[in-house]
């Protein structure tokens, strides 16, 4: 009877030992594809893409604007608000020839780091008091909006960096950089469009006290 038994604990240990193995190979596996998946790449060329170079001309813009006004507080809290968008993660994103999910990641990080806790928190409050009751509003809607526009892509970056078993983000994860780049850089876009708007507005008022 012992001999019975113990031969039947040895088949039965032996047995789950097999199984453990079977799924922690499975999960391995899995892993290992899906982490080559997450480490494709989205091949672009800055100088030619059309949003990116959207995205630049607005700055552009605003830069040529800004040194045909006088100095003062106004003109200095939009030349923050340019250098939060012309962030140095930007700068580094602009030196490549190929993008991966991590540096999506980081260029929204930025964004949320640079121009929303710095730009719109510290500069563009009192930027929007000189303007209409109806524009703030407007604006006002327009900030809180982009506040929280990619909060849903770091969410994706996030589970799609993380190496464990996901058929639906496996199949996506190209399109996860290429449509997370365009989404964050849609962000920083809208951005630029609101500063081009009230250098605009301050370029009317010198004009009218000439």
């Amino acid at each position: 009877m012992r001999s019975f038994l113990k031969t039947y604990c040895n088949i039965m240990a032996q047995s789950l030992l097999g199984i453990i193995f079977a799924f922690a190979s499975f999960y391995f596996i899995i892993n290992l594809y899906h982490q080559q998946e997450v480490s494709r790449t989205y091949s672009i060329s800055f100088e030619t893409d059309r949003i990116t170079q959207q995205f630049n001309t607005t700055l552009q813009s605003i830069e040529n604007n800004l040194t045909l006004l006088p100095d003062n507080p106004t003109k200095n809290h939009i030349q923050k608000c340019v250098s939060s968008l012309n962030n140095q993660v930007m700068q580094d994103i602009y030196s490549k020839q190929k993008i991966d999910i991590r540096d999506v990641y980081y260029l929204r990080e930025a964004y949320e780091e640079e121009v929303i806790n710095q730009c719109f928190n510290q500069h563009l409050t009192p930027l929007l008091e000189n303007q209409s009751e109806s524009v703030q509003k407007i604006l006002n809607q327009e900030i809180n909006y982009l506040r929280n526009d990619t909060s849903y892509v770091a969410k994706d970056l996030l589970n799609n960096s993380s190496f464990y078993y996901n058929t639906a983000m496996a199949l996506t994860v190209k399109d996860n950089v290429r449509d997370g780049y365009y989404e964050v850089l849609s962000s920083y876009q809208q951005t630029a469009l609101i500063l081009d708007y009230l250098v605009q507005e301050e370029m009317k008022g010198v004009d009218s006290s000439l």
